[in-house]
C-alpha cells in the first residue's frame, strides 16, 4: 500500500494516490454532506481517498475550530466557515493557491466567482479557501396574492399606487400592512402580511442588515467608529418595528424552518429570505405553493437615480484546509475536485443539496434551468436575480472578532424588536459594545484590518451614504 505523502504528481502524469487516507470534513449542514457525498466514490477511485462527513451547528463548529486552532491542532481536514469568520479562521488555514500549485491543481478563486462573493474566501488579498455556497437573499412572494383582481383594486384605492412586489422598504411596509388586514385569499380570515425571522442567534441582525445597507450604512467609519447607530441604523430598525404588527406573533422567537413553513403553506404572501427557500418552495413534498411563487430583489430605498439596493449575504459558506491537518496534500486534491466547475455545478443543480451558485458559469450552464424543469420562467428568474445579487451584494463584516461584534448587535436589535429596549438606546448600546470589543482586541490592529475590508467595499462601489437615510 502506498504511503499517504507521495510525490505531488503521480508517475508519468497519473493522478496522485493517497491509499489509506480518510479525510474528515466538517460539512455543517446535512444537505451539504449529501452534496459532497455524491462524489465520495469518485474521489476514492481517482485518488484512493476516503471521505467522512460530520454535521454540527454553526455555533458548535466555530467554537470547536477556534479551540482546536488555539492549541495548534485540527480534527478536520476540510472545514466550512462563514465569510464573517474568515479573519478569525485565516490565521489557521493554508493559503489554497500555493498549496494547489504544488500538485499542479487549480482552485476556484478567479473571475468565474460572482464579484461580491469573492470576499467569501479572500482576506488581505490571500485566498484561504474556496467559495462553496453563496447565500444571496431575495424577496419571495406568492403570485396569487399580487395578481388577484380584488387585491389589486383594494390596494390601489388605499395606497394610491399599483400592487407589485415592493421596490422600497417603505412600500414593503405598506404591502405587509395591506395583506395582514385583508382577506387576500378570498377564503375568509386574515393572515400574516409577511415573514421575517428575528430570533436571537444572528437572525435579527440579518433582517436589520438588509435595511441598514439599503439606507446607506456601512459598519464603521475610517477611524473605526461604529456606524450601526447612525441614522441609517435607526431607519432600518424603525422599518422593522413598523412591520412588526404584520408578522407572525412568534417572529422574534420561532425558528427559520418553522416560519418558512407558514410561507410554504400559503399563510403569508411574502418572505425576505435566502435562495434555499426559493428552492424548497418548488418541492411538492415540502411546499403547498409549488408553481405559484416568484422572486424579486430585496427592497431598497428610492433615490433620484432609481432604487438603491444592497442585498446582504447574511450566510453562505467557504471551504478551507486547516494548516494543522495531517493530510493537507490529500485535502487539496479532494477540495479542488469538489469545487471545480463541473462538480460544483452538479451540486448546485441538485435540488436536495440546497446549494446556491458561486460561479457565473454555474448560473449560465445550459443544464441549470432543469433544476425547475416544470417552471422555466422561475428558473430564469432565479438565475437573473442571482447574477444581480452577485453584483449588488453587501459583504458580511469581515474583521477579527466579527462574530463577537455581530452577536452583540444582534442581541440589542432583538431587545428593540421585542419591546425590551428603546430603538435608539439599543443601537447606542450596540455601538458602545462594538467600541469595547475594538479596544479589547487592539484598536490599531483592528483599524488597520478594517481598512482592508473598507478598501474592498469601495472597490465594489459600497461607501457610507448618509443621504440615503433620508430617502422616503
Amino acid at each position: 500500500m502506498l504511503a499517504a505523502t507521495m510525490l505531488p504528481q503521480g508517475v508519468h502524469g497519473a493522478p496522485s494516490r493517497f491509499e489509506g487516507v480518510t479525510l474528515q470534513v466538517s460539512a455543517i449542514e446535512p444537505s451539504y454532506a449529501y452534496a459532497m457525498r455524491k462524489f465520495a466514490d469518485e474521489i476514492q477511485t481517482k485518488y484512493g481517498i476516503r471521505v467522512q462527513f460530520d454535521t454540527v451547528t454553526l455555533e458548535q463548529s466555530f467554537q470547536r475550530d477556534m479551540l482546536e486552532f488555539s492549541g495548534g491542532r485540527a480534527s478536520h481536514d476540510i472545514v466550512l466557515f462563514l465569510p464573517s469568520a474568515l479573519p478569525d479562521y485565516s490565521r489557521s488555514l493554508e493559503p489554497v493557491v500555493p498549496l494547489a500549485k504544488q500538485y499542479d491543481l487549480t482552485v476556484n478563486v478567479g473571475n468565474d466567482v460572482l464579484p461580491t462573493y469573492r470576499t467569501y474566501y479572500t482576506w488581505d488579498n490571500v485566498a484561504y479557501g474556496v467559495p462553496f455556497d453563496c447565500g444571496g437573499r431575495f424577496l419571495a412572494y406568492n403570485q396569487a396574492a399580487f395578481t388577484r383582481p380584488e387585491n389589486r383594486q383594494a390596494f390601489k384605492a388605499k395606497y394610491g399606487y399599483e400592487l407589485i412586489p415592493p421596490q422600497t422598504w417603505a412600500q414593503y411596509r405598506d404591502t405587509a400592512e395591506f395583506f395582514a388586514t385583508t382577506d387576500w385569499t378570498g377564503r375568509g380570515g386574515t393572515r400574516a402580511g409577511t415573514i421575517e425571522v428575528w430570533r436571537r442567534g444572528l437572525w435579527a441582525w440579518v433582517w436589520w442588515l438588509d435595511r441598514f445597507a439599503a439606507y446607506g450604512g456601512v459598519y464603521f467609519d475610517s477611524q473605526m467608529r461604529p456606524l450601526i447607530n447612525s441614522r441609517a441604523g435607526l431607519r432600518a430598525l424603525e422599518n422593522m418595528l413598523a412591520v412588526k404588527k404584520y408578522l407572525p406573533s412568534d417572529a422574534a422567537t420561532s425558528t427559520n424552518p418553522a416560519l418558512r413553513a407558514l410561507f410554504m403553506r400559503g399563510e403569508a404572501p411574502m418572505f425576505t429570505t435566502w435562495g434555499s427557500t426559493a428552492e424548497i418552495a418548488q418541492d411538492r413534498s415540502a411546499s403547498g405553493i409549488v408553481g405559484n411563487i416568484s422572486l424579486a430583489l430585496i427592497p431598497g430605498v428610492k433615490t433620484s437615480e432609481g432604487v438603491s439596493r444592497r442585498p446582504v449575504f447574511g450566510a453562505g459558506w467557504a471551504a478551507g484546509i486547516p494548516k494543522y491537518g495531517a493530510h493537507k496534500d490529500a485535502a487539496i486534491h479532494a477540495l479542488a475536485l469538489l469545487t471545480d466547475a463541473a462538480h460544483q455545478t452538479a451540486m448546485d443543480e441538485d435540488p436536495k443539496a440546497l446549494m446556491k451558485p458561486c460561479r457565473i458559469s454555474s448560473l449560465r450552464d445550459p443544464g441549470y434551468p432543469r433544476k425547475w424543469a416544470n417552471y422555466p420562467g422561475y428558473a430564469h428568474q432565479y438565475i437573473d436575480l442571482s447574477l444581480k445579487n452577485g453584483e449588488l451584494g453587501m459583504p458580511d463584516l469581515q474583521i477579527p472578532g466579527a462574530v463577537e461584534y455581530i452577536t452583540a448587535a444582534d442581541l440589542q436589535i432583538n431587545l428593540a424588536v421585542t419591546g425590551q429596549k428603546d430603538p435608539r438606546q439599543a443601537l447606542d448600546d450596540a455601538a458602545t459594545e462594538w467600541t469595547k470589543i475594538t479596544d479589547r482586541l487592539g484598536r490599531p490592529q483592528q483599524q488597520r484590518l478594517w481598512s482592508i475590508q473598507n478598501t474592498g467595499l469601495k472597490r465594489l462601489g459600497i461607501t457610507y451614504r448618509p443621504e440615503l437615510a433620508s430617502a422616503p
